[in-house]
């Protein structure tokens, strides 16, 4: 478990629990507890706040590519979009260790517009399917 005490590493600036993934730091949260934090963070730093929605693909990419781990390294948070990435941060849990659940890309943009709706937060969502 690595908390999120080190500017240089993902949810330095997200108040949120990570795990190790073959090397990289993701999240431990829900869709919900993600879309809260981010536009909590938002409201209050009025700065800008990278996220990287990681399945399987996106962490093997960062494990090979050294330039694309780089970039997954100075994401805010790594959620993990795919459920090899949720068993991985699952495997060997102790009994009452909180379990990760899948924070995938499109359900976080939902989620983030839904709950945000009333307030002026600025959201630029990119990605590819």
């Amino acid at each position: 478990m690595t908390a999120a005490n080190n500017p240089d590493q993902p949810g330095a600036r997200m108040p949120c629990e990570t795990r190790k993934v073959f090397g990289f730091s993701v999240a431990v949260s829900s869709v919900e507890e993600m879309s809260s934090a981010l536009a909590e963070r938002a409201l209050e730093a009025q700065a800008p706040c990278l996220v990287a929605a990681a399945d399987a693909h996106v962490i093997t990419l960062g494990v090979h590519d050294r330039g694309y781990g780089a970039v997954l390294e100075r994401m805010d948070v790594v959620c993990p979009d795919g459920m090899p990435v949720v068993w991985k941060l699952n495997r060997g849990l102790p009994a009452g260790e909180r379990s990760a659940e899948r924070v995938s890309g499109p359900d976080l943009m939902e989620a983030l517009v839904r709950a945000n709706a009333d307030i002026r937060v600025c959201a630029i969502f990119a990605g590819r399917r």
